[in-house]
């Protein structure tokens, strides 16, 4: 009896690993490629993001903002705004946000953003589609 109760605690924990490993392999999924967002002011933003650096276009105002992207694990990461062709985003150079993975599907990912640089340094959430 105690090693069937041993064993199902064994098998219990390998599940619970396991389960753990595919839900950073979605992740990963992720860490390079285009991708497309739309913010909460309804504005439309195309990623570009290699395995260092982020880059940001709103095609509506061709403004290009980039990052550098530090990966804490597979599904957090941090990013540390380096320049930007628009001045007012320009001030923001240097500060860095905080971005966990929330969720993932097939070709998307929700997120939530600690994001420094907007009017009150507010939690953002939203969800980043993988373009093909």
């Amino acid at each position: 009896m105690k090693r069937l109760i041993l064993f199902i605690i064994l098998v219990g924990c390998f599940c619970l690993h396991s389960y753990a490993q595919v839900d950073s392999i979605n992740c990963s999924r992720f860490r390079t490629g285009r991708f497309a967002y739309t913010d909460d002011s309804a504005r439309s933003f195309i990623i570009k993001r290699t395995n260092r650096i982020q880059e940001e276009t709103e095609p509506a105002t061709n403004i290009v903002t980039r990052f550098r992207i530090k990966w804490h694990n597979p599904c957090s990461y941090e990013l540390k705004q380096l320049w930007s062709n628009s001045k007012s985003k320009r001030k923001n150079n240097g500060a860095t946000s905080e971005v966990i993975i929330t969720g993932t599907g097939i070709d998307q990912y929700s997120y939530t953003c600690n994001c420094k640089g907007l009017a009150d340094d507010k939690k953002v959430k939203g969800i980043v589609y993988k373009l093909p």
